[in-house]
């Protein structure tokens, strides 16, 4: 699970999040660490880095069907969904993912709030994952998240997952959520976690459809396609065994399949 405190305002109250849709070049490893140490926020484990992990992996799956390694790309496509989801929850990209950690009792070992993130992500959906699911699909049809920035590179792949980051905050704030959760009483409770399903359960599905075309934000063809540089060919994705008609069907299989003959 990573994180990326997203909506922690800066001396002039704007968040990473503001500064980074509003211009793509604040997206880099040094205004984010700038923008860190502006705020005091010295601890590396306090410093987000869900975009950049985003990035990091795009480039790894390029470079992979690039090379021929058809295995290792398909086991980085996994891991970048995997981020991908972790983009679309809502608190992944706040400053108080579990609650009003600020506000701690001396002791810092509770605080309100506490517990909502595993309450929200694990024991609503667990309970209420086949209403989930019977929604995510339909709203992934309808396009769930709204338009997809193109995507040439590492960088408008990390940029993609702001975008897609500020849709789940604008539809689940989390504060609505952190809120709703004490006002029920906290923990994990039925009633606790079907208060929070009434109150985001239609909502939830639409950010969990935003993030379940990760294919498409990410790594899809229609956004990425031909500035694939790969080299593998139909005879080299036949080596993953059982795998590769299934690839050939995905949005970044299409992207990246070259017949010998270097065509899509």
């Amino acid at each position: 699970m990573l994180t990326a405190d997203i909506d922690r305002p800066g001396a002039d109250g704007r968040t990473l999040r503001d500064l980074c849709l509003a211009d793509k070049n604040q997206l880099s490893v040094a205004a984010w660490q700038a923008f860190y140490d502006a705020i005091g926020e010295t601890q590396a484990r306090d410093r987000g880095l869900l975009p950049f992990r985003v990035w990091q992996i795009f480039d790894a799956i390029v470079a992979f069907f690039a090379s021929g390694d058809v295995a290792k790309a398909v086991c980085a496509i996994g891991v970048i969904s995997h981020y991908v989801g972790d983009a679309c929850q809502p608190l992944h990209g706040s400053m108080l993912s579990d609650g009003y950690r600020d506000r701690a009792d001396p002791g810092g070992s509770t605080w309100p709030g506490k517990g909502v993130h595993a309450t929200y992500e694990d024991k609503m959906v667990d309970r209420f994952s086949q209403d989930l699911l019977a929604r995510i699909g339909p709203a992934a049809e309808a396009g769930a998240g709204g338009s997809i920035p193109r995507i040439g590179n590492g960088q408008d792949a990390a940029y993609a997952l702001i975008t897609l980051m500020d849709f789940s905050a604008r539809t689940i704030p989390p504060s609505e959520l952190r809120d709703r959760y004490i006002e029920l009483g906290g923990g994990t409770s039925r009633p606790v976690v079907e208060g929070l399903w009434e109150t985001f359960g239609a909502r939830t599905a639409t950010v969990m459809a935003a993030g379940a075309r990760p294919n498409d934000r990410i790594i899809g063809r229609e956004q990425h396609g031909a500035n694939v540089a790969s080299t593998s060919t139909a005879a080299e994705m036949s080596n993953v065994p059982s795998l590769s008609p299934q690839l050939r069907q995905m949005p970044i299989g299409q992207a990246c399949w070259r017949e010998p003959d270097g065509t899509l």
